[in-house]
């Protein structure tokens, strides 16, 4: 989609009936400049009205985010957060830290963050989210907000993300005490130990009515580390999530009623190791809602736990993504199929299933035979293994695929391979949403003579006897046609149906890369 002229945005700005929330992506630098002083300016209004009828369109929830540019990944999506002058990448699969320069961000009006603190005072905001992912003193004053979280507030949730050149600890010296309605708690820091006590006694004080926590750190050893060193306790032979965050003592049983009345749980690059059985019983997952399992050491082991307890499970969402294979001890590779299995198999009713394997799993008991437990209630499915297996040479797909309740499916494969499969079968899937992610990484001259073989295929999708209910389709790093013309005979045939197709060949800009039809 081309990027709108700077004065048609503008004007569509100044007519918005504003709710709660503005997000622009991949904006450029002039527009970027452009556009934030007349978004400050509406969100200044809505702060500063005072009338009944403006006071009810004032913000209940804001997100400060500075973030220019993001990339979207079908599963294993990696943390990019712009950093002054460089652009930070962590990737779940690489455990370096990428850094790429970039020239400075352009000048903005700093935000009045006198109209913020007046906000959170009048007990009028709801959420705050601190989505900043740079060094930003310059830009927003952290002061003022800071000092505004001090004081008593309605918050119902706050949200830390952020690098630790963020000068996060300003935070520690902020009572939790301040914050008596806050539900959902996030936080995501890479490799710093800044703010953990902050963490820690958020999560000690406010641990009964929790409804939702998130925690993500990027690379978790370090600032554990980081931790010892401050605190002066020695790291080793201690589970930090366990027994600095969670506060379980070793040698003690965990207290069932720790979290009693969390629905919604998500980490990223934890250890269970030492206290899997402490921590399914003080995490509440038999209770939970939502489960998000991000490249943790011994999850298995955590939901193997969760299965011999016999507890009636309320899953309705479950993330699983395994961390390197080349990175797991003997002992998990053996329990790591068994433990998956039996888990999908020991309840059903999920209706979103996101797993992304290590190698050693066998796809067709840990995989299919726990998915079509849940095939009646199945919403949203996204299966993808190791990048050298291919998950689409399984039969069972085809029953997965054909399921009533079935909207949304994403797999790793060879497109042109599992459209080929797909074209031999009788009964055709019946979902909304495709995303194929290709089984390996191609450069840019390999993209087109690689995917040609997919060209065939697409009357198959998009034409008269194609997939009726398709309306979005995906293929990330590729693209089945370009120009226009070419594209105009295919979404005549295909009637009400919509889609998307990246193409990253000769790729200049991140908008005009994406067809919107």
């Amino acid at each position: 989609m081309e990027q709108l002229p700077t004065e048609i945005l503008l004007c569509i700005l100044s007519k918005l009936d504003w709710k709660s929330t503005v997000c622009l992506l991949k904006v450029s630098k002039r527009l970027y400049q452009v556009v934030f002083p007349s978004i400050y300016r509406s969100l200044h209004i809505r702060l500063d009205a005072k009338d009944v009828v403006a006071a009810r369109q004032r913000l209940h929830d804001i997100n400060l985010r500075h973030v220019q540019y993001t990339k979207h990944i079908s599963l294993n999506v990696p943390y990019i957060l712009h950093a002054w002058n460089r652009v930070i990448r962590c990737d779940p699969d690489d455990d370096r830290l990428m850094a790429s320069p970039r020239s400075p961000l352009p000048d903005v009006p700093k935000f009045r963050c006198d109209l913020l603190v007046n906000s959170i005072d009048d007990n009028c905001l709801r959420s705050f989210s601190w989505n900043v992912g740079m060094n930003c003193p310059d830009v927003i004053d952290l002061d003022g907000i800071w000092s505004a979280l001090g004081r008593k507030s309605r918050l119902n949730a706050i949200s830390i993300i952020t690098l630790h050149g963020c000068e996060l600890d300003r935070i520690e010296p902020i009572s939790p005490v301040h914050l008596p309605a806050l539900e959902s708690f996030t936080w995501k820091s890479p490799s710093s130990c800044y703010g953990f006590r902050w963490m820690r006694d958020c999560i000690a004080i406010h641990r009964k009515q929790l409804t939702t926590l998130i925690i993500g750190v990027f690379d978790w050893h370090t600032s554990m580390e980081g931790w010892a060193e401050r605190s002066e306790t020695p790291s080793t032979d201690r589970n930090f999530l366990a027994n600095d965050i969670l506060g379980i003592e070793p040698g003690r049983e965990a207290s069932h009623n720790l979290l009693p009345r969390l629905e919604t749980l998500s980490l990223t690059r934890v250890s269970f190791s030492s206290y899997t059985r402490q921590m399914s019983s003080c995490l509440n997952i038999s209770h939970l809602i939502s489960l998000e399992l991000w490249e943790c050491r011994y999850a298995l082991d955590l939901l193997l736990c969760v299965v011999e307890s016999q507890q009636p499970t309320r899953l309705r969402k479950f993330t699983f993504s395994s961390i390197n294979s080349a990175n797991l001890e003997p002992n998990e590779v053996e329990a790591g199929s068994h433990s998956l299995s039996s888990f999908l198999l020991s309840f059903k009713g999920l209706d979103t299933i996101r797993l992304r394997l290590p190698w050693y799993t066998d796809p067709k008991r840990c995989v299919w035979e726990g998915l079509l437990n849940h095939s009646a209630t199945l919403k949203y499915l996204t299966v993808q293994g190791e990048i050298e297996y291919n998950l689409a040479m399984n039969p069972e797909i085809f029953t997965l695929c054909r399921s009533p309740s079935l909207i949304g499916f994403g797999i790793n494969a060879q497109p042109g391979e599992l459209l080929r499969i797909w074209t031999t079968q009788s009964e055709k899937p019946t979902f909304k949403a495709l995303h194929i992610t290709p089984l390996r990484k191609l450069t840019r001259r390999q993209r087109w003579n690689e995917y040609g073989s997919v060209r065939p295929y697409v009357p198959w999708i998009f034409g008269p006897d194609g997939l009726r209910t398709l309306f979005t389709l995906a293929i990330e790093n590729t693209v089945f046609f370009r120009n226009s013309k070419r594209r105009r005979n295919f979404t005549q045939q295909e009637g009400d149906n919509d889609y998307i197709l990246w193409d990253l060949e000769d790729y200049t800009d991140p908008d005009s890369s994406v067809y919107h039809n």
